[in-house]
C-alpha cells in the first residue's frame, strides 16, 4: 500500500483487495474510510478471504473457496453488519475490476469514434468542405508570396540573420552551379516564397554577369585574335568584319540561354515542392482520392507555366540574337541588363502571377460537384470501422449498466 501511495498519492487509481480480514477487529471501519489507518480510495477496498495453508495443501477449488468466504461473512455478523455487500467478497472484486477494464476500453473506443470525421453524404456538404480547404490553401499561398509570414517564421528569420554575416550571404549569391544545387536543397522545407523568389532573381543576376566574358582581359584579346585568324578572308586578311563581331556575340548568347533555362528549372522544382507541401498542410489526408487528383493539377499548372516561360524566353533570346549595334559595351551594358530584367519579369509573371496565385482557381474548376462527392465519399472500410465502433461502444455501455446493477 505504501508503494501504491507513492505512485498514486491521491488514491484515484487504486482498487485494493484486503485479505486476512479475520486478523483486524476494525476492518469494516477501515474499509469504509473511517478510523486510523483508513485509506480514502475512489475505487474502494474490498474484503476478501484468502486460502490458509491447509486449504492450499488440499488444493480446494475456487467454487469451494467462494462458499467458505460466504460462510465467513455469515459467521461474523458483528464485524461486517454495517459494511455494504459491495465491499465484501471476491465476486465484488472481480466485478469492480471488470467495470474498470470495460470503462477504459469504452473511453478508448469512444475517442477512436470521435476522431473519425463526420461523413459527407451530399454534393453540397462536399462542396462546402472543399471550398473551405481551397480558401485556406489560397490564403496560405498569398501570405507567403507577399512575405506576410507567421510569427515563428519571423523569429527564425531574425535568428538566422544574426548568425549569418553579410560576407557569407554575398559568397552564397556568387556561388557556382554546384553551390546552386546545395542552395536549392536548403530551400526545400522553407515556406518563405517571397524571400526565395528574390533569391532566385539575385542569383540569376550574378550568374548571368559571370556568363559574359571579360572583354578587356588579355585572354579574351588572344581569343579574338585567334577568331580573326580563323575567319580571315582572301582579299582583306585579318580585318574584323561585322560577321566576326556577330560570331563572337553569338558565342556569348549560347551561354546566356543555359543560364536562363537553369533559372526556370530551379523555380519550377522549388514551386512543386513548396506548393505541394502547403497543399498537404491544408487538405485533409482522409480524402486521399481528392488529394491525388489535385496534386496532379498543381504539377500540371507548374509545368504549363514552365512551358509558357520557355517559349517566351526563347523569343527574347531569338530577338537578342540579332545585333543592332557594333560596340564593345553592347553585350555587357545593353544585352545583359535587358536580359536580367526581362527574364526575371517573365519568370515572375508566369510562375507567380499566372500559376502560384492562380492555382486555387485551377484546382476549383478541376473538380465538379459530382466528382467531389465521388472523391470525398467516406471509404467503405472507414464506414465499416465506424459501425463496428458504434456496436462495440453500445456493448460496453450495456455491460457497464448490467455490472453496476449487480454491485
Amino acid at each position: 500500500m505504501k508503494l501504491a501511495k507513492d505512485f498514486d498519492p491521491q488514491c484515484l487509481r487504486q482498487l485494493i483487495g484486503a485479505p486476512k480480514i479475520d486478523k483486524d477487529d476494525n476492518i469494516a471501519e477501515k474499509l469504509l474510510d473511517r478510523g486510523p489507518g483508513a485509506m480514502e480510495l475512489k475505487l474502494y477496498c474490498i474484503a476478501v478471504v484468502n486460502r490458509n495453508q491447509d486449504e492450499i495443501n488440499e488444493n480446494i477449488t475456487l467454487k469451494e473457496m467462494k462458499k467458505c468466504e460466504t460462510d465467513f461473512f455469515l459467521k461474523h455478523p458483528e464485524a461486517f453488519q454495517y459494511l455494504p455487500d459491495e465491499f465484501k467478497g471476491i465476486d465484488q472484486l472481480v466485478k469492480k475490476l471488470a467495470i474498470i477494464q470495460i470503462t477504459k476500453k469504452n473511453r478508448e473506443k469512444t475517442l477512436q469514434l470521435k476522431n473519425i470525421p463526420i461523413p459527407l453524404t451530399s454534393e453540397q456538404d462536399c462542396w462546402m468542405k472543399f471550398q473551405s480547404m481551397i480558401n485556406a490553401f489560397r490564403e496560405s499561398i498569398r501570405t507567403k508570396v507577399n512575405g506576410d509570414y507567421d510569427i515563428l517564421t519571423r523569429v527564425n528569420m531574425i535568428t538566422n540573420s544574426n548568425q549569418i554575416s553579410a560576407e557569407s550571404i554575398d559568397s552564397k549569391m556568387l556561388s557556382s552551379c554546384k553551390t546552386n544545387e546545395n542552395l536549392m536543397d536548403s530551400m526545400l522545407g522553407d515556406d518563405r516564397l517571397a524571400y526565395h523568389i528574390y533569391r532566385f532573381q539575385r542569383n540569376f543576376q550574378d550568374e548571368l554577369t559571370k556568363t559574359f566574358s571579360d572583354f578587356f582581359s588579355s585572354d579574351y584579346y588572344k581569343f579574338v585574335l585567334h577568331a580573326i585568324d580563323d575567319g580571315a578572308g582572301v582579299s582583306l586578311p585579318n580585318f574584323p568584319s561585322y560577321q566576326m563581331s556577330e560570331r563572337l556575340f553569338h558565342g556569348e548568347l549560347q551561354r546566356v540561354s543555359r543560364t536562363c533555362f537553369a533559372l526556370m528549372a530551379r523555380i519550377s522544382e522549388y514551386l512543386k515542392e513548396r506548393l505541394l507541401r502547403i497543399f498537404h498542410q491544408v487538405f485533409d489526408i482522409q480524402y486521399i482520392r481528392l488529394v491525388e487528383q489535385l496534386k496532379d493539377v498543381i504539377i500540371k499548372q507548374i509545368d504549363l507555366a514552365a512551358d509558357r516561360a520557355t517559349e517566351r524566353i526563347q523569343e527574347i533570346l531569338d530577338m537578342k540574337y540579332r545585333i543592332f549595334i557594333i560596340n564593345n559595351l553592347y553585350p555587357d551594358k545593353v544585352v545583359r541588363k535587358r536580359i536580367i530584367d526581362t527574364i526575371s519579369q517573365i519568370c515572375y509573371h508566369q510562375f507567380i502571377i499566372k500559376c502560384t496565385l492562380d492555382i486555387d482557381r485551377a484546382s476549383t474548376i478541376a473538380c465538379s460537384s459530382s466528382d467531389l462527392l465521388r472523391f470525398m465519399k467516406e471509404p467503405t472500410e472507414q464506414t465499416s470501422r465506424r459501425d463496428n465502433l458504434v456496436r462495440t461502444i453500445k456493448a460496453y455501455e450495456d455491460a457497464l449498466r448490467l455490472g453496476q446493477g449487480y454491485l
